[in-house]
C-alpha cells in the first residue's frame, strides 16, 4: 500500500512538470495581424505567420464593402463585395529595421449589385499578383509596411441567370499602393501542443 502511495505522489508530481516541460520545449510560431490601407477609404484586415522555411503566409480579407449610388442620370444601385487573398511572403533584410518584402498572392472576389433598373448583377473574380514592397520595424512588437502589387484579374459577371461577359485586367496600378500597420506576437505551434 505504502508503494502505491509513494507511486501516486510521484505521478502527481511528475504530471504537471511534463506538461510544463513539453510547454517549453514546444515550438513558437511568429505571427502578426494588423490593418492594410488603400487611399484612406478602403481597408483589408490582414494576417501572417512564419512558417519553419522562413516564408511567411500572408492572408488578407475585405470582409465587406457595401456601396450605394443614387444618381439622377443613371438607375440607383446597391452593391456589396467580399474578398479573400491567400499567399506567400519572403523577407530580405536591406538594413537594419528596413526589409524588402516579396510573393505570389492569389486571391478570389465576389461582387453583388443590385439595381433599381434593370438586372441585379453577380461577379466572380480571380486574381493573381506579386506583392513588392518595404517594411520598417518600429519597435519589436509593430511595424508598418508599403507595398503594391502588380496583378492579372479575370472576372466572370452574371445578370438575369446568364453570363454576361467575361473581363480580363492586368497592371501595375498606383492605385493598388497600400500601407500597413502590423502587432507581431508568438504562440505555441498547435502541432506542439499534445
Amino acid at each position: 500500500m505504502k508503494s502505491f502511495q509513494t507511486l501516486l505522489l510521484l505521478l502527481l508530481f511528475a504530471a504537471p512538470c511534463s506538461i510544463l516541460i513539453a510547454q517549453e520545449s514546444a515550438p513558437l510560431i511568429k505571427r502578426e495581424i494588423g490593418v492594410r490601407l488603400f487611399n484612406f477609404d478602403n481597408f483589408q484586415l490582414i494576417y501572417k505567420y512564419q512558417k519553419p522555411s522562413g516564408k511567411y503566409i500572408r492572408m488578407e480579407g475585405l470582409f465587406g464593402s457595401l456601396e450605394y449610388l443614387d444618381s439622377r442620370t443613371s438607375d440607383a444601385r446597391s452593391s456589396l463585395n467580399f474578398g479573400f487573398n491567400i499567399g506567400s511572403e519572403k523577407r530580405k533584410p536591406i538594413v537594419d529595421q528596413l526589409q524588402f518584402v516579396h510573393g505570389w498572392q492569389p486571391g478570389v472576389g465576389i461582387s453583388y449589385d443590385i439595381r433599381e433598373a434593370g438586372p441585379n448583377n453577380f461577379s466572380l473574380g480571380f486574381s493573381l499578383g506579386y506583392t513588392i514592397g518595404l517594411m520598417l520595424d518600429i519597435n519589436e512588437k509593430f511595424y508598418i509596411s508599403l507595398d503594391t502589387r502588380p496583378f492579372f484579374v479575370a472576372n466572370l459577371g452574371y445578370g438575369n441567370g446568364d453570363l454576361q461577359n467575361i473581363g480580363l485586367n492586368s497592371g501595375f496600378d498606383i492605385d493598388n499602393a497600400a500601407l500597413s500597420v502590423l502587432y507581431r506576437f508568438e504562440s505555441v505551434s498547435k502541432k506542439g501542443k499534445k
